[in-house]
């Protein structure tokens, strides 16, 4: 929900930069590919969750960035809102691919396409909800910036519950998941 949301948000969002409307949207779209490329390497390098909770919280920052940045047509200021929200996209993107290899790998398989399923039907609401939410711009050019931005704050800490699942076995059946959560909690009890 979150990344879907925050990723078609900063794509709507786009028009309200300055400049050139039609080239900020381009810039925007365009940075997806090496976002994936990026992503193919530091799932392996790093982790699922890392990728994930990192992307969001560069998001958060380089939004906050593009925001604070005056409204005005001064070219200077206008690039940096480009800038910003570029480095926006490129990391809610990275952070929105990660999740689809990280949610594969956290589902067993008895119940990985029901688990699926149900998460991308989640991720096309948040992105249902972006156009709406991106509208708030109207009103207050930082509240749709700071709804994604607590949203993504939100799933970052939510996401530091789950465990990693590089290098682990998958899992098969539900009843691997519950002895995994079994030892999990044994683990952290005895910390």
């Amino acid at each position: 929900f979150t990344n879907a949301l925050v990723y078609f948000g900063v794509s709507f969002g786009s028009v309200d930069l300055g400049g050139n409307i039609y080239l900020n949207f381009f810039l925007i779209s365009l940075v997806g590919v090496p976002a994936n490329f990026a992503l193919m390497w530091a799932v392996n390098r790093f982790g699922r969750k890392v990728c994930v909770i990192t992307g969001l919280i560069i998001t958060i920052v380089a939004s906050s960035i593009s925001v604070s940045i005056p409204a005005d047509q001064n070219p200077a200021n206008i690039g940096g809102r480009i800038t910003a929200a570029i480095i926006a996209k490129f990391f809610i993107g990275f952070s929105f691919n990660g999740c689809y290899v990280w949610t594969s790998e956290l589902y067993p398989t008895v119940i990985r396409a029901t688990g699926m399923s149900t998460s991308s039907s989640a991720a096309r609401i948040g992105s249902f909800a972006a156009s709406y939410i991106i509208w708030l711009i109207r009103i207050h050019v930082a509240l749709p910036y700071s709804i994604f931005g607590a949203i993504c704050l939100q799933a970052a800490l939510l996401g530091l519950l789950l465990p990693e699942t590089k290098g682990a076995a998958t899992l098969e059946t539900m009843d691997d998941m519950k002895t995994e959560q079994e030892m999990s909690l044994h683990v952290f009890a005895n910390d």
